[in-house]
């Protein structure tokens, strides 16, 4: 995987590289942290995801080292599902080349009470997954934003009469569409010249600091995307990646380097600006996010922890606590959310007495 490629960060329902695991992947991590928290772009850079026939799994690396991490308490297991579908409609022997489109609309992180995304806020906007697989079992991978005020147009544009019919519950929506990835009968060039026939000023998605991105737009990115050539506005080479080279990553580099980025963005933006992605707008303050008192282990993965601590308005939490009938462990209820604290276990179903029962256990 090239240096260019950037993996999806906040913004992205699917994480192909969220485990930091080593210098490199940290770079990348903060350049697509720039592109989509910050500047909060459409497009994402190309990323790869490889199979492994033998036992079916999937990786993020050729070697076969990082196994493909879907968080299962992302819309109840369906992100998972939906990317694995995906990949293996890709890798198909009559679908090589081919694009196959999946689709995580707009809405809720999760689809129960009880995990981390409690207090973090619904995904703002959809992401349209793009694959292509090969015969060496890759498939190559691009997402696009798709904004929720052209969202029906966009899909058909993309997707045409296979969309199927529309929805008005949010989760029957999120439901049907990650379960039902889309063959798309055109490879990559294909696709685009398909794009290119409809109306280029039609409006993709609006970010953060309200720039809209029109189709024609978002076309010319996915050139781009493809080729792993979306930079950042600001020279992060220049600014700090040097200085990552021949050092781990001690606890002071976490405030240090997301700092740096989000001072060096004040010359674009000002002083206070807002943040994309899964951020939903919430504004920069150095105040805002305690990272003077965060390991990189509490920032791994770094997109689900960045999403939990942007979009926290009080995450205070009684202890967690076991269950009285298997024992296992249960995460601690939220303090200021009653309507959020377990009825019962979520691992074996044992229902508790009343419902702050839970708050009431400890764990030893």
């Amino acid at each position: 995987m090239s240096y260019n490629t950037a993996e999806s960060l906040a913004r992205f329902g699917f994480n192909p590289k969220e485990k930091i695991t080593s210098i490199d992947a940290f770079q990348r991590q903060l350049e697509s942290y720039a592109l989509h928290v910050i500047e909060d772009l459409p497009v994402s850079n190309l990323y790869s995801y490889y199979y492994r026939k033998s036992d079916g799994k999937i990786f993020i690396d050729p070697d076969f080292k990082e196994e493909l991490f879907i968080d299962p308490q992302e819309r109840g297991g369906l992100a998972c599902e939906g990317i694995m579908k995906a990949v293996e409609m890709a890798l198909a022997d009559s679908n090589l080349g081919k694009v196959v489109a999946l689709y995580s609309p707009p809405g809720p992180v999760t689809f129960s009470p009880g995990t981390k995304y409690d207090q973090v806020k619904p995904y703002p906007s959809g992401q349209l997954y793009l694959m292509v697989g090969d015969e060496n079992n890759q498939a190559d991978c691009l997402a696009i934003t798709i904004g929720q005020e052209n969202e029906n147009q966009i899909l058909d544009i993309f997707l045409g009469d296979e969309r199927g019919k529309s929805f008005d519950d949010p989760k029957a929506k999120i439901i049907h569409y990650l379960k039902t990835p889309f063959f798309l009968d055109k490879n990559i060039d294909e696709l685009i010249t398909h794009l290119c026939s409809y109306d280029p000023n039609i409006v993709v998605y609006t970010n953060v600091h309200g720039k809209s991105f029109t189709l024609d737009e978002v076309v010319n990115m996915i050139r781009l995307g493809w080729l792993g050539e979306i930079k950042p506005e600001i020279n992060l080479d220049e600014i700090f990646f040097t200085k990552l080279w021949g050092n781990d990553l001690p606890q002071n580099f976490l405030t240090y380097f997301y700092f740096q980025i989000l001072d060096a963005y004040t010359g674009v933006y000002g002083k206070s600006y807002p943040l994309g992605g899964g951020c939903g707008g919430t504004v920069y303050s150095k105040e805002k996010i305690p990272f003077e008192k965060l390991s990189i282990n509490d920032l791994n993965p770094l997109s689900t922890s960045w999403r939990t601590l942007a979009n926290s308005e009080n995450s205070a939490r009684y202890d967690d606590y076991e269950c009285p009938h298997c024992h296992q462990k249960i995460q601690g209820e939220l303090k200021n959310q009653p309507d959020t604290w377990h009825t019962c276990c979520p691992h074996c179903g044992y229902e508790f007495r009343c419902k702050n029962e839970a708050a009431n256990f400890s764990v030893n």
